[in-house]
């Protein structure tokens, strides 16, 4: 089950990058989960632009992918407005 879900997981992540990509937006950031598979003791999320530059990557340590709460959202989503008024 926990296999499936991981693998669920990255199914999603990459349908999501393809649709970004095809429809890029001018001072559009988005952020990638990259689930770390060998331990599940911290989670790497990258910020990318429209054109899939690398902005910024955080290690959101003692975090699974799975189980992403409210608290995390908020800071990738204030951390998206830092980058944004960065690229601005």
């Amino acid at each position: 089950m926990e296999k499936t879900l991981k693998n669920l997981t990255n199914a999603f992540m990459t349908v999501f990058a393809v649709v970004i990509k095809k429809n890029p937006r001018q001072g559009h950031i988005f952020w990638v989960i990259e689930p770390n598979l060998d331990a599940v003791d911290y989670t790497i999320v990258k910020f990318y632009d429209a054109k899939n530059n690398l902005l910024h990557e955080d290690r959101i340590e003692n975090t699974q992918p799975d189980f992403i709460d409210e608290a995390i959202i908020r800071h990738l989503n204030k951390t998206t407005k830092k980058l944004l008024g960065r690229a601005s």
